[in-house]
């Protein structure tokens, strides 16, 4: 689909993302239909479930050869041929690609098919069932559609095409017109590429067929020659390791570093040293109010206290008394006048004008 949209075979890529949808479907419930029934999901451990399990085999085989994209009986095989139509017309080294890849398919999901319906069944299969009725019909009704979907979409009469162009606008067919112009080719059904997109596909069966069906070609004596290849595969390509030594591992040293600065640089350093800063300040803050601010309002009431009680007693109402103080602070005030003169050893003219002047 995604090789289809780079040569510009927009139609074809949404055709194939249809008839895949049945297909696919149907095969991946027809997995879990497998495992359902026997317990288990390691195929080395599968084989002769074509008797046990009709059904579920007949209906995953269909959508196999859809998969594998054999023309006429199957959906998958209208899709296939006209991504491979565009790809042959536009280029050449991404049709042979899908060439590639058609063969490639058809030898790995026929060995799935073989190693797992056919053959002798093992210990699983023995007790193996056929799935409940809420499985299969949804099978059947996938498979039917991986059959005839593709009718929608042959090179005869393409209705599929023309029910897209609404969505997908004549600016995206003008783009492989123009591809195709420069190419000087035309469009459309184009035998070579039929034959060669069909005899790829069979010739992935027939060489499955020949291995796991067969037993013609044994697979234990290529196994010496291929035995890295065989590594390789088994291993999965090392992806798991190189995805654990590179992705996982800066991951892993990112979190690392992430934890080490949450907890010592956010939570140590930020919170909690706005805590203790917050502690230290509310302490410095209680002394000052206690002792500085209390301190001045006690300061002022003592010293307001002590002159109110101090002045009650001068406070009265009694002449004689008033008159008595105003002689005592009389004299009080000449002495206190006369030693400033005596210390400050100024003379009678500077000091005793001010006092006169202040009584009278």
């Amino acid at each position: 689909m995604v090789m289809a949209l780079g040569v510009f075979g927009y139609v074809a890529a949404i055709f194939h993302l249809m008839t895949h949808a049945f297909f696919k479907a149907q095969l991946f419930l027809g997995s879990g239909s497998v495992i359902h029934g026997t317990g288990t999901q390691d195929m080395r451990e599968m084989g002769g479930l074509k008797k046990k399990m009709p059904w579920t085999y007949w209906t995953f085989l269909v959508a196999t050869l859809s998969l594998c994209g054999i023309p006429f009986i199957t959906a998958g095989g209208w899709s296939k041929e006209e991504i491979l139509t565009v790809a042959f017309h536009t280029n050449k080294i991404v049709f042979w690609a899908g060439v590639l890849g058609a063969f490639t398919t058809s030898f790995y999901m026929f060995r799935l098919v073989y190693k797992t319906f056919h053959g002798e069944p093992n210990d699983h299969e023995i007790h193996a069932h056929e799935s409940p009725k809420v499985m299969l019909v949804p099978l059947v009704i996938l498979a039917t559609l991986a059959i005839f979907a593709g009718y929608v979409g042959t090179p005869f009469k393409n209705m599929f095409e023309h029910s897209m162009m609404p969505v997908l606008g004549h600016h995206s067919e003008m783009i492989l017109e123009k591809v195709l112009e420069e190419a000087q080719v035309s469009g459309g059904f184009n035998t070579p590429v039929f034959l060669i997109g069909t005899c790829a596909a069979l010739l992935g069966i027939f060489l499955a067929t020949l291995i796991w069906k067969w037993h013609v070609v044994k697979i234990e004596k290529l196994e010496p020659a291929f035995g890295w290849l065989a590594k390789i595969v088994e291993n999965k390509y090392y992806i798991d390791e190189l995805y654990q030594a590179t992705i996982i591992r800066a991951l892993m040293l990112i979190a690392a570093l992430m934890f080490w600065f949450d907890k010592w640089v956010i939570d140590y350093v930020i919170v909690n040293g706005v805590g203790y800063l917050s502690l230290v300040v509310s302490v410095v803050w209680d002394w000052c109010d206690r002792n500085i601010v209390d301190g001045l309002v006690n300061l002022t009431g003592w010293i307001t206290g002590t002159l109110g009680r101090g002045l009650r007693y001068i406070q009265t109402g009694v002449a004689q008394q008033y008159v008595f103080l105003l002689v005592v602070s009389i004299a009080l005030m000449s002495v206190i006048a006369f030693c400033v003169a005596v210390i400050g050893n100024h003379s009678e003219v500077s000091w005793i004008p001010p006092i006169t002047g202040f009584f009278h």
